[in-house]
């Protein structure tokens, strides 16, 4: 029963296959002639390429194979020079060493250094004499003090470096510096100072008359101290002007030129008011800013 049914089986297999073929034949023969070329383009394009991938596998590893066992051979080769000169330098060392031991046993250094054996001892002794382990402290305690001492100095060197650079940052050697020449009116503010109710005695041949001009004026120094000194001390300038000032004429108009000597007079005096008070300096310039008599 099996036999039938297993024969039944293979000819229906037969039919299909038998119609496949038909099938296939009728669509080959149904289907155009340029998309059937384009068909077989495509299947030996296909064919080609995995021809070409696996002729350059196989090239690939053949080259692969060759240049491992290549390398490995060079590498024995290597390992075997290497082996060799290494052989050869460690015999040049031993010779050298024997060579620099024999000179050195053989040479008057030896017999230098035996006899500088004795000194070293001497010294050794006089060492253990002087550092000794009563004397210990002391040395510490030194040792410590001169430590403390280097680092203040080393402190203060650093903190007044830093000090003069931060207060000179772009200052440069005195031998480069270049310095700013400032015209002289640029210290005419500093060297003028202002005086005000100075009293200027007058001669006077009757009581109607003015017996003193008092004065307001600014005078300019050749130093700043002058000028400072005279604004500081304003109140002994007038008393110079009250009682050691000599009383001038009074009856002299007050025009330009009598100005000219009433400045004349005061700049006179507080020179001498200067020069009493050993103040270095010179009166340069008397403005008057307001005269009126009393």
């Amino acid at each position: 029963m099996l036999e039938k049914f297993a024969k039944i089986e293979e000819a229906i297999n037969k039919l299909i296959i038998k119609m496949g073929e038909i099938l296939v034949s009728l669509y080959l023969k149904l289907m155009p002639k340029a998309i059937l070329l384009r068909i077989k383009k495509i299947n030996h394009a296909f064919r080609k390429s995995i021809y070409n991938i696996k002729a350059f596998y196989t090239q690939f590893t053949t080259n692969l194979v060759f240049f491992v066992k290549d390398s490995i051979l060079q590498l024995k080769k290597s390992k075997q020079v290497l082996s060799e000169k290494a052989i050869v330098w460690n015999q040049k060392r031993k010779q050298l060493t024997d060579s620099l031991k024999t000179f050195l046993l053989n040479s008057p250094l030896k017999t230098t250094i035996n006899n500088l054996n004795p000194i070293k001892e001497r010294i050794k002794k006089e060492a253990s004499k002087i550092f000794t382990k009563e004397k210990a402290p002391y040395y510490v305690l030194a040792g410590s003090a001169v430590t403390m001492i280097t680092l203040g100095i080393i402190a203060v060197a650093q903190q007044s470096r830093f000090i003069y650079l931060s207060e000179n940052p772009n200052r440069k050697p005195a031998s480069v510096q270049q310095y700013d020449v400032k015209p002289e009116y640029y210290y005419y503010k500093q060297q003028t100072t202002m005086v005000q109710n100075i009293k200027v005695p007058l001669q006077v041949s009757s009581v109607a008359q003015m017996d003193s001009l008092t004065i307001d004026f600014s005078v300019r120094t050749s130093t700043r101290y002058a000028s400072y000194f005279l604004k500081e001390n304003e109140h002994r300038l007038k008393d110079y002007f009250f009682t050691s000032v000599e009383p001038i004429v009074s009856d002299f108009a007050l025009d330009e030129d009598g100005k000219e000597v009433l400045k004349e007079k005061i700049q006179f005096e507080i020179q001498n008011f200067l020069d009493k008070e050993k103040v270095e300096g010179k009166v340069l310039e008397v403005n008057l800013q307001y005269v009126i008599g009393s």
